[in-house]
């Protein structure tokens, strides 16, 4: 069979990096290169600004997307010159822009990412699949998660779950329905806190969860956050980082200002893992691959074997590695759109139908 190459483009809600994905799919897929792009620290600053309201957002936002896709053109070059291919050689680059507002719940719902992808087709040479979530958005549904659909490709007849710890930690569970749902803050409010207290670090992340191991839990503060409605909704249901801010952690912290930053930190830890954990032992399943950056935080995740009745894995078992998921979920998601292929699944989304996802933009 004839390679099909498509390249996945992924910025989430930690707003770190992009993920880059150079991927062959036919039957199956395989990962030819991956790589990463750090968010410059004022481009990571613009974006954390525009995920709240505040003043010129139109002004702000425009120019932040025309300066977004300097970045995927950059990461989009450093991958095919680390893979050895040219642009002719890849059909299309599924991209899927840095969310700025995930409003699937009000009136007029819409879910809006960020980026000029005709830039980026036109400066690549490549054509680009982008917006994947607004047609379900369109019928009735969420617009996330999107990878369910791709985790049951990966996973075949398996029955498990997959679990995505990014800014926002997802799960999906894959057996007789495919169902699929965001948990709540997988990296985002440990890395807004640290952020906060270490604003001249080096990484800017709590690397390893040393700065949450340092302390203890506090099981009151715990307890009020995960009184938050978003804990008590049942899927279909998704959010993003506008709704888990440091602005609403601060609300919660007024009656806990006796603890000290390492053990809010702590606690956020906790936050996360039962957040997830609860949500997992739901579904009796006794394997769960694991991806997304949370999965390199060591303290997260020995917290979550503690809390998990399934055994945790690797993503890489399946031939995907965790932090290159996404971007080969975008790459899928870009050859169904090609193919005039279904890229949702109602059951996980709510929508009321399968669509193929995706706008397309053309070289000029």
């Amino acid at each position: 069979m004839k390679p099909e190459l498509y390249i996945g483009l992924m910025s989430g809600t930690s707003v770190d990096a992009v993920d880059a994905a150079l991927v062959d799919i036919r039957d199956t897929i395989t990962v030819l290169a991956s790589t990463e792009l750090a968010y410059p620290a004022e481009l990571q600053a613009q974006c954390l600004a525009l995920f709240e309201p505040g003043s010129n957002e139109v002004e702000r936002l425009g120019a932040l997307s025309a300066q977004l896709s300097e970045l995927y053109i950059k990461a989009t070059d450093k991958l095919l010159k680390l893979s050895g291919h040219k642009s002719s050689d890849v059909i299309a680059i599924g991209n899927h822009g840095q969310t700025i507002r995930h409003r699937p719940n009000q009136q007029h719902a819409f879910s809006l990412q960020i980026g000029d992808n005709y830039r980026l087709a036109n400066q690549t040479g490549i054509a680009v699949i982008g917006d994947f979530r607004s047609q379900d958005v369109a019928l009735g549904g969420q617009g996330a998660p999107l990878t369910p659909a791709f985790h049951q490709f990966l996973a075949g007849d398996q029955h498990c779950a997959f679990i995505n710890i990014g800014g926002i930690a997802n799960i999906t569970a894959i057996g007789q329905t495919l169902r699929g749902w965001d948990c709540g803050p997988g990296n985002a409010l440990l890395d807004a806190w640290f952020r906060k207290h270490h604003p001249n670090s080096a990484v800017g992340y709590d690397k390893d969860g040393r700065w949450a191991q340092s302390s203890e839990a506090s099981e009151a503060l715990v307890n009020q956050l995960l009184k938050h409605s978003f804990f008590t909704r049942e899927p279909p249901k998704s959010t993003g980082k506008e709704e888990f801010t440091l602005g609403w952690l601060n609300r919660e912290l007024e009656a806990h200002c006796e603890l000290t930053p390492a053990r809010v930190q702590a606690s956020l830890l906790e936050l996360s893992a039962r957040c997830i954990a609860r949500d997992l032992n739901k579904l009796n399943c006794h394997v769960a691959y694991l991806c997304g950056g949370g999965i390199y935080n060591p303290a997260l995740v020995s917290r979550l074997q503690q809390l998990c009745n399934a055994e945790l894995k690797s993503s890489e078992e399946l031939g995907v590695a965790p932090d290159c998921m996404e971007a080969a979920a975008f790459a899928w998601l870009a050859q169904r759109h090609v193919h005039k292929l279904p890229g949702n699944a109602p059951t996980v989304t709510g929508a009321k139908r399968e669509a193929v996802l995706g706008c397309l933009y053309l070289p000029g």
